[in-house]
């Protein structure tokens, strides 16, 4: 499956994996966290937001589905950016999209450790937030790691 000299990214991820991502992602943020706190403000005018939020976001979810078919390579929005607007909008892109990832997965820690101090009230949000940051990031290097000394030709 992995051939020495391949340098490409495996494909491996089906729509159902592609599916769990990203519902994951938009329920994550937009269910779990979101919800309490526009309710809490709006009240039920926070359900009508969610359907207008709905609709907009389908005919977006369909372009880069469309996309992605059309341009089949590694790197989602950055590729499809660089082939439409060349290479400076594409390094414009690039770390606006990792900026915009790494604001959402502060947010995510921020949400779980409210949470998990919800449950265990000993435990401040900021720590129990840093605590699986850290974690998780831990869990993502090893993985790394792994995948490293696994794939024929990785590093030994």
């Amino acid at each position: 499956m992995h051939n020495v000299g391949d340098k490409r990214l495996v494909r491996e991820l089906g729509l159902k994996e592609g599916l769990a991502i990203g519902l994951g992602t938009m329920i994550g943020a937009g269910i779990f966290v979101l919800s309490g706190i526009a309710a809490e403000r709006v009240g039920p005018a926070a359900i009508i937001s969610y359907i207008l939020t709905g609709l907009i976001c389908l005919p977006i979810a369909l372009i880069v589905s469309e996309l992605a078919t059309g341009i089949p390579k590694a790197g989602g929005s950055y590729t499809f950016i660089t082939q439409a607007l060349g290479p400076l909008a594409g390094a414009v892109i690039g770390p606006g999209n990792w900026l915009g990832l790494s604001f959402a997965t502060g947010f995510y820690l921020i949400a779980f450790g409210e949470y998990l101090s919800f449950f265990i009230p000993v435990i401040p949000p900021l720590v129990g937030a840093a605590v699986v940051g850290l974690f998780f990031t831990f869990l993502n290097y090893r993985g790394a790691n792994y995948l490293l000394l696994t794939i024929p030709g990785g590093r030994r």
